[in-house]
């Protein structure tokens, strides 16, 4: 029992009254004569008797009436301890593309917003926050409108992000609980942890939404199977969570215009693709449907195919070599060999990657050139020859931020060690190596200073070495000096030398918060490049350089879609944008394995926080009780005689 008012208490004293008074009572007497002694004895024990009972009786029942009457006064009521604390809640729902799952007629994240209009009172205050908005104290008719239109997104926070995020919200104090309440259909990957750690003064509560037996399929991807120069062939792979399901239709679009349409056989496996031939070699605004009823988010997949650009490579070297110009094919790559004595310094700026192939010295203007080429945002490979000038070396190396070079070592070394993390091979392989025709090198060079290798000896020395478009082989690649260029590892390594020197747009981009590119236009003063699609218009962020400009996109585009890249009014290309697929991972979290306060739905949720928050006032009963003990003085007065 709890109390509103205890100071009221203080009125016990008053109870002292009724027993001074029963207690401590002033009698008087008065003679009177009897004739008969016995008889008055007898009297006078029964009265003494009788008066003394009655005297008991209506102190005890004086008593209990003010008892009770103070204690109606004091407000006594049952409830939750933590009940009179003023309760700021805070309700997370999850609108990421998941909650897009229909139970019925309708989405779990459209049912979990009637839901909520249903539940919450009109005149509570409450902070509700998405994955990409908040409303921060605000009664729900000032967010309904917006509540009901809210739209799915590709942005997902975890568990411990939404903690960290209503904790920041929470305006906490020792006179105020917090109270978290989580909407959401707990995607495995949403906890990461089956038990997380309880936040200090917030209570978090979880209502984990069930989609049921839900199927879906998903256009994972789609890429360039062949190119020829007649036609263009387009593998589409796509994916199931029931590999059972029949025959699925894929169409093809460029714009409006239908261009293909097939249909795609699981045949009991989760993964199928389906080819499509074009005689297009540009496709300005491709889209890949399909329908299902799952997901719809991952049901369309936006591509574009702009006219190829090349990447300009340039090498120097002392005489023309033969395996570059295979590596580098007239198709993708302008390839240019010049010799030393032979290099016109002025068309360095228009180049993305110089390989400077196994020169013995490097002059001045050669040294002043690289390094503002590689400044300007340009790449380059060093290749040392088999008797190098040190100085002039180390002087470029020292203006590149790269190891210097130390005495040649003489003496047959494998290149064994592979860094697979490193940016170069990202996406190169798709599975680590660990047993190959290991090449060789019988003279190579030592590094004055450590550093990670791309590349590495069987001692851990490094072979090739380098990031941000700096590259150093430690060794001559000549046929006498190494085996490296007879192996296949050469050419994924160059191949993604140069790709990396021109980030050329692919098909599309994912919408993953950070994403670089880079265009083979040079923009000059205020022209400022844009995206455009529709209406709907931003400005990424850009840098130029002499031979591209680079484009960073962080917080937009929001959409997918086909975009046009822009230069004031000038449409230079085409960029698309997808969604990443995560969500479509059907895999939910077990509640059951977790210590979380878990509801199956929010009518379920607001009914027990109607029970906890619920006050069972006693006030009437202890008047109640104070009648009754009136009463019974009455009765007292009346039959105790």
């Amino acid at each position: 029992m709890q109390f509103k008012y205890p100071e009221i208490f203080w009125a016990l004293f008053l109870l002292l009254i009724p027993i001074i008074v029963h207690l401590i009572q002033l009698r008087k007497f008065r003679k009177t004569p009897f004739t008969n002694v016995r008889l008055l004895q007898k009297v006078t024990a029964k009265s003494s008797k009788t008066r003394s009972l009655k005297r008991w009786l209506l102190l005890i029942t004086r008593l209990l009436l003010l008892a009770m009457l103070i204690f109606s006064f004091s407000g006594p009521y049952l409830a939750n301890k933590d009940v009179q604390k003023s309760k700021e809640t805070i309700i997370y729902l999850d609108n990421s593309f998941s909650m897009q799952a229909k139970t019925t007629d309708r989405s779990l994240l459209e049912n979990a917003i009637q839901d909520l209009v249903k539940q919450i009172p009109a005149s509570f205050e409450f902070t509700l926050f998405t994955n990409d908005r908040v409303f921060n104290k605000a009664q729900l008719k000032d967010i309904q409108n917006e509540l009901l239109t809210l739209s799915p997104t590709y942005r997902q926070l975890g568990y411990e992000d939404v903690l960290v995020r209503a904790k920041s919200l929470l305006e906490n104090t020792e006179e105020q609980t917090g109270e978290l309440i989580i909407v959401s259909d707990l995607q495995s990957r949403f906890i990461d942890n089956g038990n997380p750690v309880p936040v200090d003064g917030l209570r978090t509560r979880i209502v984990a939404l069930d989609p049921g037996e839900l199927s879906n399929i998903v256009l994972d991807t789609v890429y360039i199977a062949n190119s020829t120069p007649e036609q263009t062939e387009l593998a589409v792979v796509l994916s199931a969570s029931n590999p059972d399901i029949e025959s699925v239709p894929v169409s093809l679009y460029d714009g409006s215009r239908l261009l293909a349409k097939s249909a795609v056989l699981f045949e009991g496996k989760p993964e199928s693709q389906v080819l499509f031939t074009l005689s297009a070699k540009v496709i300005d605004e491709g889209r890949i449907e399909i329908t299902d009823s799952g997901l719809s988010y991952d049901n369309v997949l936006y591509f574009s195919i702009n006219p190829p650009s090349k990447t300009k490579v340039m090498s120097i070297g002392l005489r023309d070599n033969d395996y570059l110009p295979r590596i580098y094919p007239e198709d993708e790559f302008g390839y240019l060999s010049n010799r030393l004595d032979q290099v016109n310094y002025t068309e360095l700026a228009s180049q993305n990657l110089i390989v400077l192939d196994e020169l013995n010295t490097i002059n001045r203007a050669l040294e002043n050139a690289i390094s503002e080429f590689t400044e300007n945002g340009g790449s380059v490979v060093i290749i040392p020859g088999e008797d190098i000038d040190y100085n002039t070396y180390n002087s470029l190396l020292a203006r590149l931020d790269l190891p210097q070079l130390d005495s040649l070592v003489v003496g047959d070394l494998n290149i064994t060690e592979i860094a697979f993390d490193h940016p170069l091979y990202k996406d190169v392989f798709e599975n680590r190596i660990t047993n190959f025709n290991y090449p060789k090198t019988s003279r190579s060079y030592g590094v004055k200073r450590s550093s990670p290798y791309i590349l590495g000896y069987q001692n851990q020395n490094p072979f090739l070495l380098g990031q941000s478009g700096r590259y150093l082989f430690t060794a001559p690649l000549s046929a006498t000096n190494s085996t490296f260029r007879n192996t296949p590892l050469i050419v994924p390594t160059f191949y993604a030398m140069a790709w990396n020197s021109l980030k050329i747009p692919q098909l599309y981009e994912p919408i993953t918060g950070l994403t670089l590119t880079d265009i083979p236009w040079v923009t000059g003063g205020d022209d400022i490049v844009k995206l455009k699609k529709g209406e709907y218009e931003f400005i990424p962020l850009q840098k130029r350089y002499a031979n591209k400009t680079s484009l960073t996109f962080t917080d937009e585009p929001e959409s997918g879609g086909n975009y046009m890249v822009q230069l004031g009014e000038q449409a230079l290309s085409r960029l698309s944008f997808n969604y990443p697929r995560q969500e479509s991972q059907l895999k939910y979290t077990d509640v059951l394995s977790t210590d979380l306060e878990v509801s199956d739905s929010i009518p379920e949720l607001f009914n027990e926080l109607e029970k906890e928050g619920r006050i069972t006032e006693l006030w009437k009963w202890f008047v109640i009780f104070a009648m009754f003990f009136a009463l019974a003085e009455v009765l007292v007065q009346k039959l105790v005689k």
